[in-house]
């Protein structure tokens, strides 16, 4: 209970300056208190990087109960070394306890949901411009020009695909399909109408697995609307939406 804000800063650990990582923290307070969490960026020579530190956290926890706290950080691209700072605000007048403050790397993912155009051309494979991104992991998904994911290293990687779409007129059948590089099919999902209206609703949703990519290889998504008139893509979070994760 001092004037002083009470910070802890870890040592420098050595970092892959192409991963992303995790600060995470559990904390326990008597009273609501402001709590922030950074990680600091270094040079080789242990100097500071060009992005010098990236706020984690800074917000006031649930107070008399053990919280963790944490989220994901990129390194720039001059970083050789990590650490992480914990802080709480000054003249807290009760106590306070931190535990297993920790920085880990994070598996490269990413989740983005809407998209930019939701209206599809009949007959044609229409790449979905999904751009909402609810998180990117390591930077890899592009959500504003080519609406794709990019292998930033060899491995295993798992993608996840799902649209709703609403059509007018006859349909014989409409498909779904993540496809690597442009051309080679990875997941192929078919559906076909459920009544004989006027207007029509589709459910699409594919998985492709465990799949080999190398680096710089890219994952997008399209949709074939096989129907005679016109098609719309429902925009809800919930019902586009493109994802994948680094397995391995």
């Amino acid at each position: 209970d001092t004037s002083t804000v009470a910070t802890v800063m870890s040592s420098k650990v050595p970092i892959n300056r192409n991963r992303p990582y995790r600060a995470a923290a559990w904390v326990y307070q008597d009273g609501s208190h402001a709590i922030t969490l950074k990680i600091f960026w270094w040079q080789d020579d242990r100097t500071a990087s060009s992005t010098a530190s990236s706020a984690i956290y800074g917000a006031t926890p649930a107070d008399s109960a053990w919280i963790n706290i944490g989220g994901v950080a990129s390194p720039p691209s001059d970083a050789s070394y990590a650490s992480i700072e914990l802080s709480r605000a000054a003249n807290p007048g009760d106590e306070g306890f931190w535990d297993d403050i920790s920085l880990a790397e994070e598996p490269v993912s990413f989740k983005a949901t809407g998209a930019a155009t939701t209206s599809l051309t009949v007959k044609t494979e229409n790449k979905i411009q999904v751009n909402t991104e609810a998180h990117d992991y390591g930077g890899n998904y592009d959500n504003s020009s080519n609406y794709r994911f990019t292998a930033p290293e060899a491995g295993t990687y798992d993608f996840e695909a799902s649209a709703h779409m609403a059509y007018t007129g006859s349909s014989s059948y409409t498909y779904a399909v993540l496809k690597k590089n442009g051309s080679t099919d990875l997941s192929k999902a078919f559906g076909w109408p459920t009544d004989t209206s006027t207007t029509h609703d589709m459910m699409l949703h594919l998985q492709t697995g465990a799949v080999e990519l190398a680096k710089g290889d890219y994952v997008e998504f399209y949709i074939r609307p096989e129907v005679n008139s016109s098609a719309t893509l429902d925009n809800t979070a919930s019902s586009l939406w493109f994802a994948g994760k680094k397995l391995s």
